[in-house]
């Protein structure tokens, strides 16, 4: 069995509103939370989580309980691998316990909103699916969406005789769609869009999602949004759905289009810039420790007269000092310098910092331009 499945049980929902869905590749921080809590979830665990966090799994174990608590005998299984419709995909579902001719199923949902009902969730019909494939004997499945963020369980009944053939013939019809033609396939541009690591090239996206930036629901959209141009909360949120997206779409465009002329490729009416980011502290314990020290605060209406530098508490420096604007500082010791030195002071500064280890130059990157 490899190990990502080329149509994953997770991306058949989209697939099957848009066959030309491709999973964007990589992972971000909420996907990452969610794998950690999982975990946690597998190993009975909240050691080390926040309170938000440990609450999360500790809804998840008192479902999981509340399941067993109805068996006899139960195989219990965290994380099985399945082989769902002969092999044509494969996942690993997250908790499933078995019990004679019964089988209960659990997708841990971490999301902040809440997902589609057992009964209507493609992810859920494929691994129903695979647990009928694989265990013979089981003939009902109780599925169930458990969303602790949301203090929420979904819950539906499948049985062999009455589901299998359907639930057999929707995956397979998903994923004989996204087979065919491959990306050639017309588009239908959906929320699921920003999800997508075809939004750059997207036929689909250019053609109607734009369009739909400009006019929302029949309803025209202002350049300037004011909230006296806004009559409805309904018609707000309709334009945040457009929002979230177009700007993942713009920001794919703008990368491949910077990748295609990091390749050589001359795009008309465009060139490659560089923009360098102000260098960033690499180290402000160092600049903390270097500064006077002070237990508590000085009153406000306490003000220097000349002397040495008054003292700083850590919670006063982390307020003022989240971050240092190196071109501020910069600024700061250029304007000390005479005409004609101005250059070497600030490269005097760099050296002066990096050579301490206070700072890590700015990262150089490329970006395209519009030509002027």
């Amino acid at each position: 069995m490899a190990k990502h499945a080329r149509f994953s049980p997770g991306s058949l929902a989209y697939r099957e509103v848009c066959p030309s869905f491709s999973s964007r590749p990589g992972s971000n921080a909420q996907a990452d939370e969610s794998t950690k809590l999982r975990e946690c979830v597998e190993n009975g665990s909240t050691q080390g989580l926040p309170n938000a966090q440990a609450a999360c799994v500790i809804f998840c174990l008192q479902h999981r309980d509340a399941i067993l608590a109805t068996m006899q005998s139960p195989q219990v299984f965290h994380g099985i691998k399945l082989e769902i419709t002969g092999g044509l995909t494969h996942g690993t579902a997250d908790f499933l316990a078995v019990d004679g001719d019964r089988a209960a199923l659990v997708n841990w949902k971490m999301d902040r909103s809440r997902v589609t009902a057992p009964e209507d969730n493609a992810q859920v019909a494929a691994y129903t699916l695979g647990v009928f494939e694989h265990f013979p004997q089981v003939n009902t499945v109780e599925a169930s969406i458990c969303q602790p963020r949301q203090r929420y369980i979904q819950k539906h009944t499948f049985t062999r005789e009455g589901d299998f053939a359907n639930l057999d013939l929707r995956i397979r019809t998903i994923i004989a769609r996204a087979s065919m033609r491959g990306g050639k396939r017309p588009c239908i541009p959906f929320e699921g869009c920003r999800y997508c690591r075809k939004q750059a090239t997207c036929p689909g996206l250019i053609n109607k999602v734009l369009p739909l930036a400009r006019k929302c629901a029949g309803i025209s959209i202002p350049d300037v949004v004011q909230n006296s141009d806004t009559p409805t909360p309904g018609l707000m949120s309709r334009m945040l759905d457009v929002a979230a997206i177009v700007q993942p779409w713009c920001d794919a465009v703008r990368n491949t289009a910077t990748q295609m002329t990091l390749s050589g490729h001359d795009i008309p009416g465009y060139h490659l810039g560089y923009a360098t980011n102000s260098g960033v502290v690499a180290q402000p314990a160092a600049i903390f420790d270097a500064l006077p020290h002070s237990e508590t605060s000085a009153p406000d209406d306490e003000s220097w007269t000349g002397g040495d530098l008054p003292g700083i508490t850590p919670e006063d420096f982390i307020t003022a000092c989240t971050a240092v604007d190196i071109g501020k500082l910069e600024d700061f010791f250029v304007a000390k310098a005479k005409h004609g030195f101005k250059g070497s002071m600030k490269t005097a500064l760099s050296c002066w910092l990096t050579e301490r280890n206070l700072v890590r130059p700015g990262e150089r990157k490329g970006t395209i331009c519009k030509n002027y």
